[in-house]
């Protein structure tokens, strides 16, 4: 299946039948009875499919991503975000250590694996996330783990309790390893809902068949970058002339709102390029990993 929004409703069906295996992860009850509550919450998750250029700058503005809060920001209280490049990577959690990696030193390491989707819920008042990887990520990285050879995807990992009402600064999360993912969360949750950041379209399912095998509600919002605005340069008075143009990166900057105006949320001030019209876009090749 291919990694597209048009086939997110069905890698959500999948998900939910993941949820929903007998003993996973594990066998104790109160697991059984968590996994089986996340099946019923996938089935529930409205979709988002962030597109390649719009999770850059998330991942990029969540570097220095200021105070939030998830309340304010969460455009649905159930749903599945997923991304279509491939996030950093995570800890695959809950598989046995004769899967385990061997680092440099010699010692026994949980494989990681990029992380592709994450589901979100909003359960009295904290935020709940299960974090997602696709199939042939984990096949190439875990070949043990033998999943099917077509796109599916697969729990990894959960970050629970989350208070949804309070402030989420950026050291908050920091001591489990979740901070940064929690950060290009809030981040993409933030630049989605401003119209000068991003553009957003709803997709179906392809065929009447998978619209039927994808459930009740198949569609599935886009998230789009929207075009840089663009600063044309004239030569100054020095008399320098430039032969290329580049990216000025955007900013955050807190928003005054509320009862007079007492509260504060962050908004993202867009990048934009500069230079000569028409000049050759100069770019840097940039690797992300999970900064907090």
């Amino acid at each position: 299946m291919r990694w597209s929004p048009t086939h997110l409703p069905e890698m959500r069906q999948d998900l939910v039948r993941q949820f929903r295996q007998p003993g996973h992860p594990d066998e104790t009850s109160d697991a059984a009875a968590y996994w089986r509550s996340n099946a019923r919450r996938a089935e529930d998750a409205s979709l988002w499919w962030v597109s390649a250029d719009m999770g850059r700058v998330a991942l990029d503005a969540s570097t220095d991503m200021p105070e939030w809060t998830p309340a304010s920001v969460l455009p649905a209280a159930t749903g599945l975000i997923a991304f279509a490049d491939p996030m950093p990577d995570v800890i695959v959690y809950g598989l046995p250590r004769s899967l385990w990696r061997t680092d440099p030193d010699g010692q026994p390491t949980q494989p990681t694996v990029p992380l592709s989707a994450v589901l979100w819920t909003l359960d009295e008042g904290l935020l709940q996330l299960v974090k997602v990887a696709r199939s042939e990520h984990m096949n190439e990285r875990i070949p043990a783990t033998g999943l099917p050879s077509r796109t599916v995807l697969e729990p990894v990992g959960a970050v629970t309790g989350i208070p949804s009402a309070d402030p989420v600064s950026p050291d908050v999360w920091q001591h489990s390893g979740n901070g940064a993912l929690v950060a290009m969360l809030g981040a993409a949750w933030t630049l989605m809902q401003q119209s000068t950041v991003a553009s957003t379209r709803r997709v179906q399912p392809g065929s009447k068949a998978a619209r039927r095998r994808a459930g009740a509600d198949p569609g599935v919002t886009v998230i789009d970058l929207r075009r840089m605005k663009h600063v044309d340069t004239a030569p100054g008075i020095s008399g320098r002339t430039y032969r290329h143009r580049w990216i000025v990166r955007g900013h955050w900057r807190q928003q005054a709102h509320g009862p007079r105006q007492a509260l504060r949320r962050p908004i993202w001030v867009p990048s934009y390029t500069k230079g000569p019209a028409g000049a050759p876009l100069k770019t840097s090749d940039y690797v992300h990993v999970w900064r907090r």
